[in-house]
């Protein structure tokens, strides 16, 4: 371990690196500070309304007893709070007589409308119009009216409101004066049309943000964020169970479901990492590529179903892409169940077996083996001038070229990356865990003898040939000197260090 310090050394099992590297994957955060986008309320209301007059309220004296009737009520809203109102109506006012008058009418008004609770608002209303009474004493009458309302409403659902009133309703004739005060009490019933269009959503996607997509990650992807997506609710009240997901149709199988948030309150934002499951069509990437994407955002408001949804851009790097910001991401090429790998550990690992000897570790002689088998296959160390680790290990932004083993197979040679990658797959068919050790402008391997520090202190003439770390001891090679043997490899990586 000492060792292992002095050079500043990394070394990580390589089983054990998928968790580890995938945390540099993280997008950066949107901006929380931007600007929201205005409110998608509905503007637009319908309302039915019956309502009674009751005269003697205010004038026991009255000649006029009560008066029944109901209408039509429009609303706008040109802010949250202020509604403009048109309504229109016909009253039978009865008469102590027992005979009944007719009373046709129109106003208009303003209302103010305060929320109290999430269901439950109250407005107060100020009205003024017109009107006439067609047949009062052989004559048809004309009025005007002024009308004041208080309104308690309650929200059955997105679209529909109860409402209850009470107020105060006056008609009126310009050469005989007041002909009617009454105070009054009602109900409404109010739609919003805007409601129930059937694709209405109104959750606003403020940003999105993401990064360039490495293949050979793609499994890392479904537990760490490939970026970030920021809305707000723009319904005219909260949202609940909101289920956030995204989805590549071109390279996944289906929709991730990233988050799912119990409520949002109206107005408020949310940050929502995002998540993906990759398949192998990623995997045939040979070139940079771009794909359409989506992020959905399916909520409930007041019970009704709503889904918003977003396309984006994805880029893609293409398979062999890998950036050096953690010297461990090299771990996601080693492949100990490719095909072509476990051809060859398989037989280079027969051939060490009906060959052991029972004084060495089992997994010192398997490593031996499958060093002289590269040797053999004629594998040789070569430097890409486009892509070699010296240059580009230096800068984390820069994206470099890695082979995966199969490649390195067929090639017969490759970069310090490529090389140790293979021989990791490699032994890692065999079943011995190995680990990269990084210096600067280098990248070897390392793999487990299969032994306590204790066994191999007492095993080994010289143990500074080995390294230890959390009491297993493991072996250091340099497989770039596949052509010069597996005991000069092993001795030069540990002056080295």
């Amino acid at each position: 371990m000492g060792r292992m310090r002095k050079a500043g050394l990394i070394v990580i099992a390589a089983g054990a690196l998928s968790g580890a590297a995938a945390q540099q994957t993280a997008a950066p955060r949107p901006d929380m500070n931007a600007a929201p986008p205005p409110s998608n309320a509905p503007r637009l209301g319908l309302s039915l309304y019956g309502e009674t007059w009751l005269p003697k309220l205010l004038d026991g004296a009255s000649d006029f007893s009560y008066g029944v009737g109901g209408g039509a009520q429009a609303s706008y809203a040109p802010l949250p709070f202020v509604q403009a109102l048109a309504r229109a109506g016909v009253q039978s006012i009865q008469l102590e007589s027992s005979e009944s008058l007719l009373y046709v009418g129109g106003s208009m008004g303003l209302a103010y409308v305060a929320r109290l609770f999430e269901r439950l608002s109250v407005s107060a209303s100020g009205f003024a119009g017109l009107g006439k009474i067609p047949d009062y004493q052989g004559f048809s009458v004309g009025f005007y009216e002024l009308a004041a309302r208080l309104e308690t409403s309650l929200r059955l659902s997105a679209s529909l409101s109860l409402g209850l009133t009470a107020g105060y309703q006056r008609l009126a004739n310009p050469n005989s004066g007041t002909f009617l005060d009454a105070l009054s009490a009602g109900i409404s019933l109010k739609l919003a049309p805007a409601e129930l269009r059937e694709k209405r959503a109104n959750l606003a996607f403020e940003s999105i943000e993401t990064q360039s997509i490495f293949p050979v990650f793609r499994s890392w992807y479904d537990a760490e964020p490939l970026g970030f997506v920021r809305f707000r609710n723009g319904e005219d009240g909260p949202i609940e169970n909101i289920r956030v997901s995204f989805y590549a149709p071109e390279y996944m199988g289906g929709p991730r479901l990233c988050a799912v948030l119990p409520r949002l309150e109206r107005g408020a934002s949310a940050v929502v990492p995002l998540y993906a499951v990759f398949d192998e069509r990623v995997l045939s990437l040979t070139d940079n590529s771009a794909t359409g994407a989506a992020v959905e955002a399916e909520y409930s408001f007041f019970g009704s179903r709503r889904i918003a949804s977003e396309g984006l851009k994805l880029s893609l790097h293409h398979r062999n892409a890998m950036s050096w910001e953690d010297d461990r991401r090299a771990a996601a090429f080693v492949s100990p169940t490719d095909p072509a790998v476990l051809w060859f550990s398989r037989y280079a690992s027969s051939v060490v077996r009906d060959r052991m000897r029972g004084e060495l570790p089992p997994n010192l002689q398997y490593a031996i083996g499958i060093f002289e088998a590269l040797k053999l296959y004629g594998l040789n160390y070569v430097i890409d001038p486009n892509s070699s680790y010296i240059e580009l290990s230096e800068n984390a932004a820069v994206v470099d070229y890695l082979q995966y083993p199969s490649q390195t197979l067929m090639y017969r040679g490759g970069d310090c990356d490529d090389l140790s990658i293979l021989y990791c797959s490699l032994l890692e068919s065999s079943g011995i865990a190995t680990a990269f050790i990084t210096i600067p402008g280098h990248i070897y391997m390392a793999f487990d003898l299969g032994m306590s520090e204790a066994e191999a202190r007492a095993a080994f003439f010289d143990p500074g040939l080995l390294l230890f770390r959390d009491g297993r001891a493991w072996a250091a090679v340099e497989i770039t000197m596949v052509n010069e043997g597996f005991v000069k490899a092993w001795r030069v990586e540990i002056g080295r260090a």
